[in-house]
Order: structure tokens, then sequence, then C-alpha cells
């Protein structure tokens, strides 16, 4: 079954739509899915209706992944500049802020945004696009 990922919609045979490209989060997902047996192996799509709220979407996802890196890259320089300047090095400490800098970058990928394939394809009736 062909779908929007944006309206949550089935497409109908004749609409333009852009494909989703399988990067690596989609393919873990998948396999997510395909492990709890709940994988339904839709070809994903962004219908020619929904492409400027996707691109508006996408935007702000790369937008918080750049905030969260960043906020990630000071707080890690935070917690190694205070181990520096206290003259301790405490290997807990350190692990501390690796784990919290990758709990804060983690955060963003719960609203992942899937990038779309420059090439438009009509949908048909048959299997393929």
């Amino acid at each position: 079954m062909k779908v929007c990922v944006i309206c949550k919609k089935e497409l109908q045979p004749g609409i333009k739509a852009y494909p989703i490209v399988e990067d690596v989060i989609i393919r873990a997902i998948r396999s997510i899915k395909r492990s709890l047996s709940v994988v339904k192996n839709n070809d994903l799509y962004v219908c020619e209706a929904d492409l400027p709220m996707h691109g508006k979407i996408r935007k702000s996802f790369e937008r918080n992944m750049v905030i969260a890196a960043f906020a990630s890259a000071v707080i890690f320089v935070l917690f190694i500049g205070t181990a520096i300047l206290s003259a301790r090095f405490d290997l807990l400490g350190i692990f501390s802020a690796l784990f919290l800098c990758f709990c804060i970058f983690i955060i963003p990928l719960f609203w992942y945004v899937p990038s779309i394939s420059e090439k438009t394809v009509e949908v048909t009736n048959n299997g393929g696009a």
C-alpha cells in the first residue's frame, strides 16, 4: 500500500508523489516493527499537496537536531571543563556526561521526518510506481 507520511492517507492512482528516502532510521524502524510482528511494509511517499507542509516540518526537525547537537556539545565541554578545572579525573562524571549528551541528542529523533527523493512519481494501481 502506498501511504503519504504527512496526511497518513492511502495514495490514489494518478496522484503525483515523492518517495521517501529509505535511510538508516527508516530501516531501523522497519526492523523493530518486523521483530514485533507489526510491520505493514507500506511504500512511503509525500503527496504533492502535502509537499509544503513536509518542507516546514523537515526544516523544523533539522533545526532541532542542530540545536540538540550544539546543546550536547556544550554540556559535554562543561562537564569535561569542570573536571579539568577541579583537577579531578572522574570516570563516572565523564560517562554521565556522555549519557546525558546521548539522551539530549536522541530526543529530536522521536519527531523524525524522513527526507524525500527529488524525483516525482505517479502512483499506479499495480505494485509499481
